[in-house]
């Protein structure tokens, strides 16, 4: 059965609002630790976010109007958590995009009117003394919130630097989100914790939605001057590894330009080795055609063949050699290669999707929304 073009649009919509919604919570959280330095902040636990008796659950809905049994379900989920401990304050913020931001104290006929037929599920003594420990938040979008919260860091870190909060934002949403995987034990963060992982960054991710906030020549020259700016005299000699979605619109002459940039910064003979470049999304013809065009230059590459059309070798891909200053990797053989080889940094431009890639705590994994292989030309430049 085929898959309607409006249906397909109306799935990628999804998972892009799926997205924003679960980044405003993130968003949120650090709006929390920022303004509770002290206290640690709890995520993804009892609710979404909680800290000491504060209890609170996130709702954004930028598309939707409101509607009561919207917010039933989680209005009744923070009930039973408060029938089992009165101590807890509650709070749902939510956005809808026909409400202005605003706090609710409800009233008893206000509560029962969300319950709809589950109100009768509870006591009229449990639901008086919830109403007086609870409030309602209608807070804003997630575009003013994400601003709230710069403006926040750059008062606390930055000192009023525009860019340098949004590389912090990065940083401390991207430690989030590594969190958020593991035990839950382990999904709460205080200040000191941010200020500490700012001096080893390790994993950072610029989503898409940064693009929202600054033009196209400030988010560049950010991602520039942060990662493909190299600081010191000698290049650290060590496995680097470039994934690259490629978008049917790249023009191949485009990837060529990357490809030499990415030569020229990164390999140098006896001293860094020559960087693997991975390229998810490529029709085989245009590979194929990248290689001809890269031997015509005089630029040799090992991809793991010893000729065209032969099968992919992992011992030949694994050869190191002085006058092969390139390696080029397809995603069908980029398992085999992580699992043989430690490599340091992995920087993954992605356009559409993002290749799943097994990392280990000590790889530097940057990744990166870029709109065209253009756009990664002229920030590896």
């Amino acid at each position: 059965m085929s898959t309607s073009p409006n249906s397909t649009k109306k799935e990628k919509d999804g998972g892009y609002y799926a997205i924003k919604g679960f980044l405003f919570q993130f968003d949120l959280t650090m709006i929390k630790i920022l303004n509770n330095p002290q206290k640690k902040i709890q995520f993804e636990q009892i609710q979404d976010i909680n800290y000491e008796n504060y209890v609170i659950q996130v709702k954004h809905k930028e598309t939707q109007n409101y509607s009561d049994s919207k917010i039933r379900k989680p209005i009744i989920q923070l009930i039973e958590i408060f029938s089992n401990d009165s101590s807890k304050k509650l709070n749902l913020y939510c956005h809808f995009k026909d409400q202005a931001p605003n706090i609710r104290v409800l009233k008893l006929a206000e509560l029962d009117k969300i319950l709809g037929n589950e109100k009768s599920k509870f006591k009229r003594p449990l639901k008086l003394q919830f109403i007086k420990n609870f409030h309602l938040v209608f807070s804003h979008d997630y575009n003013s919130q994400f601003l709230e919260l710069i403006e926040l860091i750059k008062q606390v870190y930055t000192n009023n630097n525009d860019s340098l909060a949004i590389y912090y934002h990065s940083i401390f949403r991207s430690r989030l989100l590594e969190l958020a995987i593991k035990n839950k034990g382990m999904r709460e963060l205080n200040k000191s914790d941010l200020d500490e992982y700012l001096k080893d960054v390790r994993k950072v991710f610029f989503h898409s939605t940064y693009t929202e906030f600054l033009s196209k020549e400030q988010y560049e020259k950010i991602i520039k001057k942060e990662f493909f700016t190299i600081k010191t005299p000698n290049l650290n000699n060590f496995e680097r590894l470039f994934l690259i979605d490629v978008n049917k619109n790249d023009h191949i002459v485009d990837i060529q330009k990357t490809i030499n940039n990415i030569i020229k910064k990164y390999f140098r003979p006896n001293k860094s080795p020559a960087p693997i470049i991975c390229f998810h999304n490529i029709p085989l013809t245009d590979l194929n055609l990248i290689k001809q065009a890269l031997i015509d230059q005089g630029v040799f590459f090992n991809d793991g063949t010893f000729f065209n059309g032969d099968r992919f070798r992992i011992d030949r891909f694994l050869e190191k050699s002085k006058d092969k200053p390139l390696k080029l990797l397809t995603s069908e053989n980029l398992s085999e290669v992580t699992s043989k080889l430690s490599i340091n940094e992995i920087y993954q431009f992605y356009t559409n999707n993002l290749l799943p890639i097994q990392t280990t705590s000590s790889t530097k994994y940057i990744q990166i929304y870029t709109k065209d292989i253009e756009q990664i030309t002229k920030i590896v430049s």
